[in-house]
């Protein structure tokens, strides 16, 4: 331990104009990222938005010349060091750079990050988990690889041509992955072995160099993790990970609506995305039970069909592929959304098909409602969240620790008028969806909630009002099948420029 302190007390007299710089554009980033938070104030300069991304793209590359100089100030290439003719152990080397990063980039990243918090309402003492799971993917991401790579080079230069060939190589196997194989990107549970991989190699390398410095060897294997994961992609058993996820037959039913006003019947060339017509499909769901959601997460679409009015049958199976909808309790139609490839789509467009859908769902249930009352000052909600009024544009202005985690829905009384002169108060709903957490150095995440009446139309909400947040909960997963006989395809293709059509949920 003596061993450790004496080194990072040596690094820190070495590297303080770097470590200065950093602190620095912390503190930059602790002064304009305030004003980048909530709804957009005209009185804001503009220069601040462009100011605080610029401070999120200059703090990684100040961290990356701050482990480059760490490590190479006792650099493990070669045999001719002179620090290797000290008595120094290979984990008290270790365990001083460590600290030193602990010391000058995670404290003043996390007191920055803090201070942030509360001055956006929230408390930073109930942001643990978020706090911790941040600093997981900045580790995972950017700090264990760059030590890595500063571990198996000798000097700066080298590092950041290394850093530039990473970042290369990384996004032609992401790309070629993308292509090749992208039903099998969000498979179940693969996401925790790649994930494991790509942390634990890059762990094993910086291990391997400082207790044996095996260059050769912790290179090979830093140059094989990509390379590794992208065969490990091409050799995961996507459908029985996919059909064992949803396995399950939820005891529910749903129905297609042949409703002609959900229809599209104006002309217009169907919008394509990477060769796939997107449509959208009125469905009702029943024996959902109200304050339940289903989240479709893949599908297995099956058609049969003739080309033409007397042309060869056509037959086709998608297989478990990806899909994002949100499926509501009746009686009105939810939107579904299909993609079919654009060749299968044009053969059969204009003639009656069969379509048979499977759906991968999590179902979603309303928890325990919680009443506040909603002022236009920051008030506490669940999730660890706080909300504000903005009476002047009627919405809910949100903010999380990093990201929302659970999906929140709010129910409550808003007016139809302004909240200068309101009109007679009446039911409103809304909602906060979940976010993805990524590695985030502004660790405020906002979400605008608006009001819509529940029979129809918008509202706006004022300082007063009571408001119901109900955290939504996963209560099962599994699938639920749709039958849908003799539809038009072309009549639900969404087109480039959509015309107005009746609104489902």
């Amino acid at each position: 331990m003596n061993q450790s302190v004496h080194i990072f007390r040596k690094d820190a007299r070495h590297l303080w104009p770097e470590i200065l710089v950093s602190l620095a554009l912390l503190g930059a980033l602790l002064w304009v990222t305030p004003h980048n938070h909530g709804t957009p104030d005209p009185d804001v300069p503009w220069l601040y938005p462009l100011l605080g991304g610029f401070l999120k793209f200059l703090i990684p590359v100040t961290w990356l010349v701050l482990i480059s100089r760490l490590v190479h100030d006792e650099p493990l290439v070669g045999d001719r060091q002179y620090w290797i003719t000290r008595p120094y152990t290979w984990y008290g080397l270790l365990g001083a750079k460590l600290l030193f990063l602990v010391a000058f980039v995670y404290l003043p990243l996390f007191l920055v990050q803090a201070i942030l918090l509360h001055h956006a309402g929230l408390h930073p003492l109930l942001a643990g988990g978020p706090f911790l799971k941040n600093f997981g993917y900045l580790t995972a991401i950017f700090i264990l690889p760059m030590l890595a790579l500063a571990a198996v080079t000798s000097t700066f230069i080298r590092f950041a041509l290394s850093v530039l060939a990473a970042i290369v190589y990384l996004i032609a196997a992401i790309t070629v992955a993308a292509f090749v194989a992208p039903s099998k990107l969000a498979v179940p549970y693969m996401g925790y072995v790649e994930g494991t991989l790509l942390v634990a190699v890059p762990l094993a390398a910086l291990l391997l160099q400082y207790a044996y410095r095996r260059t050769a060897l912790a290179r090979a294997l830093l140059i094989a993790t990509p390379a590794v994961a992208f065969l490990l992609i091409l050799a995961t058993p996507a459908a029985t990970l996919i059909g064992h996820e949803y396995a399950t037959a939820l005891p529910l039913h749903g129905t297609f609506d042949p409703n002609p006003g959900y229809q599209v019947t104006e002309p217009g060339e169907p919008a394509i995305a990477r060769g796939k017509v997107l449509l959208q499909l009125p469905v009702v769901i029943g024996g959902l039970p109200m304050r339940s959601a289903l989240q479709s997460q893949h599908v297995i679409v099956t058609l049969d069909g003739v080309a033409g009015a007397a042309g060869p049958a056509v037959h086709y199976n998608s297989g478990w592929s990806e899909t994002v909808s949100s499926l509501n309790p009746g009686p009105r139609p939810s939107r579904l959304l299909l993609t079919l490839p654009a060749d299968v789509y044009n053969r059969v467009k204009d003639t009656p098909v069969t379509l048979h859908v499977t759906l991968g769902v999590e179902q979603l249930e309303a928890g325990t409602p919680y009443t506040i009352t909603a002022t236009a000052a920051p008030f506490p909600i669940p999730a660890s969240g706080a909300c504000r009024v903005d009476a002047e544009t009627g919405s809910l202005d949100c903010a999380f620790p990093f990201s929302n985690s659970k999906p929140i829905g709010i129910t409550g009384a808003a007016v139809t008028g302004t909240c200068s002169n309101p009109s007679p108060s009446t039911p409103a709903s809304s909602g906060l969806a979940a976010s993805i957490p990524t590695p985030e150095f502004d660790p405020v995440s906002s979400q605008q909630a608006r009001f819509g009446v529940l029979t129809d139309g918008s509202a706006n909400l004022c300082p007063g009002a009571k408001l119901d947040f109900a955290v939504a909960r996963t209560t099962a997963k599994g699938s639920v099948t749709i039958d849908i006989p003799a539809i038009t395809l072309s009549s639900y293709a969404m087109r480039i420029t959509a015309p107005p059509r009746p609104q489902v949920q």
